[in-house]
């Protein structure tokens, strides 16, 4: 904790740290203190908190990361951020005045983002689809993948396996290959995406036609698609189930004329 939202740390005083917070008072923790999902609700079970991981998690460096806002009835709160022995952290703290007008967290959100040195490869850092220059390994993005995929369970084992392929087990898949961990996500059903559409049969997984241009916002790595085997991927993607379809046809509408049995293709148009 610091003093108010911003200020010196109160460092590994467990009283200290305590007295920061009102009586009664809420902090949530993902992982950033306790390495787990936890709340704790009052004095008694923040300080029981504090004095088993205080000491190890070692936070420091509290700063917030915009202005805080008045949420009225003497209710403050800003987003802030903070290091830990071995990670960097975000969270959130709401403060209002204690009955002494002494201003103390009334609720406290604490997240762990990033572990120092196995930080997760993105923005400049990311896995490029085009090397330029001189690169010694000739392989296209699309055999590595191959190869990558070829290797996974064989010569290079997992570290996690991931029960579940449905949205979460595959985010968590999709996190842990981009921190370079090897995983696999198993599933009982065949293709990802199965899971709702066998339970609601009437719903389609997408409509036919899509397009995607230069201006469409992509997530991640896939905002840098320019080599060939990554346009697959990116169809597989954003049109799980009609991958190969989307590249095989033109998706410019058809139009059925008013008179005559044939149609307009705009693909024949002038």
């Amino acid at each position: 904790m610091a003093g108010g939202v911003r200020g010196g740390p109160v460092g590994l005083d467990v009283g200290r740290a305590t007295n920061a917070f009102l009586t009664d008072s809420y902090w949530r923790d993902l992982t950033a203190f306790t390495w787990n999902i936890k709340t704790v609700e009052g004095h008694e079970q923040i300080s029981d908190m504090l004095t088993a991981r205080l000491a190890d998690t070692r936070p420091a460096g509290f700063a917030t990361t915009e202005d805080a806002t008045d949420d009225g009835d003497g209710v403050a709160s800003a987003f802030i951020s903070f290091e830990t022995a071995v990670g960097r952290c975000e969270g959130h703290v709401r403060i209002r005045p204690d009955s002494d007008g002494t201003d103390r967290a009334w609720t406290l959100l604490t997240t762990m983002q990033e572990l120092k040195d196995h930080e997760e490869r993105r923005g400049p850092t990311r896995v490029l689809g085009a090397v330029h220059g001189s690169d010694p390994d000739t392989r296209s993005w699309a055999e590595k993948k191959a190869d990558e995929e070829l290797e996974l369970g064989r010569t290079v084992q997992p570290y996690v396996l991931v029960i579940g392929g449905g949205q979460g087990g595959i985010a968590l898949g999709a996190r842990l290959r981009q921190l370079g961990v090897p995983s696999i996500v198993v599933d009982r059903h065949d293709r990802p995406g199965d899971q709702w559409r066998k339970r609601y049969s009437p719903c389609a997984c997408t409509t036919r036609s899509g397009t995607t241009t230069s201006r469409t916002s992509l997530p991640g790595e896939l905002a840098g698609v320019r080599s060939q085997g990554q346009d697959r991927r990116l169809a597989r993607v954003l049109h799980q189930g009609h991958g190969g379809p989307l590249l095989e046809q033109d998706h410019l509408p058809v139009r059925r004329l008013r008179r005559g049995a044939g149609t307009l293709d705009r693909r024949d148009r002038p």
